[in-house]
């Protein structure tokens, strides 16, 4: 758990929202032009004032704890829009 955190805690620093494979980066949105877009995270979040914290700030959205192939991975707090990567 320690680790999916310190990772989090990386790519929030370094804000522009990365998808997890490191390949898409956005830092505004594709339909609404907003800049205020969040990593989704899926599968059960640890438990940190880390993780409370940024998803206070909606930089991390939490999407569920059921994984799929096809699960969005960064969204638009702007608009609601999500990245699909597939």
């Amino acid at each position: 758990m320690f680790l999916a955190v310190a990772a989090l805690a990386t790519v929030t620093q370094n804000w522009n929202a990365t998808t997890a494979d490191g390949g898409t980066e956005l830092s505004e949105c594709p339909k609404c032009g907003g800049s205020d877009i969040a990593i989704i995270l899926w599968g059960f979040p640890p438990d940190s004032e880390f993780l409370k914290e940024e998803v206070k700030k909606k930089k991390i959205v939490l999407g569920g704890c059921t994984i799929s192939k096809n699960d969005p991975e960064l969204e638009c707090n702007d608009c609601g829009w999500r990245y699909f990567d597939n």
